[in-house]
């Protein structure tokens, strides 16, 4: 394992949290995860809801 920011392989686990192994680099100090997932967003439902909303009331600013 790297770390993202210097490529150091000096890395030292640093607890867990949300589920997610923690790991501290130790030469530059940059904490991360080993595992990144993508942001999932909003399913295309939910999308078409909200344009279908936003075009049947228009914003007023109050």
């Amino acid at each position: 394992m790297q770390c993202p920011e210097c490529n150091s392989t000096h890395i030292r686990k640093n607890g867990i949290k949300e589920g997610k192994q923690n790991h501290l680099c130790v030469d530059c100090s940059r904490r991360f995860i080993d595992k990144y997932e993508p942001h999932k967003g909003y399913g295309d439902d939910v999308k078409r809801i909200c344009l279908k909303t936003s075009a049947e009331k228009p914003f007023r600013p109050v």
